[in-house]
């Protein structure tokens, strides 16, 4: 496969990358980081690094697949990678008070 832009080569790992995440989302209610690549021939692979803890920290799993993307770049592996992870949004309580109008 052939994919003329980096935008294209972008949205292929999307539209990989994004129905998995919501599976997990939907099964587990959350999800490990987890990347994909695109090689040079076009071809999506996912990744996934494991260092026999089953329940690492975020970053650990973060820093161990930018390893991966830096050994596969230097390797001419990948043409394009993504990486997917969680981010958690704290809401804070408005302690404005709402003003009248005059």
């Amino acid at each position: 496969m052939s994919y003329n832009t980096p935008k294209e080569e972008a949205e292929v790992l999307l539209n990989v990358m994004l129905p998995f995440a919501e599976q997990q989302l939907q099964k587990h209610g959350e999800f490990f980081p987890f990347a994909a690549a695109m090689l040079t021939n076009g071809q999506v692979q996912m990744l996934a690094t494991y260092d026999g803890n089953e329940h690492p920290e975020s970053q650990k799993v973060m820093d161990d697949i930018e390893e991966a993307f830096v050994r596969g770049a230097n390797n001419n592996e990948y043409k394009a990678t993504g990486l997917a992870y969680m981010v958690g949004v704290k809401r804070r309580r408005c302690l404005c008070q709402p003003r009248s109008r005059r």
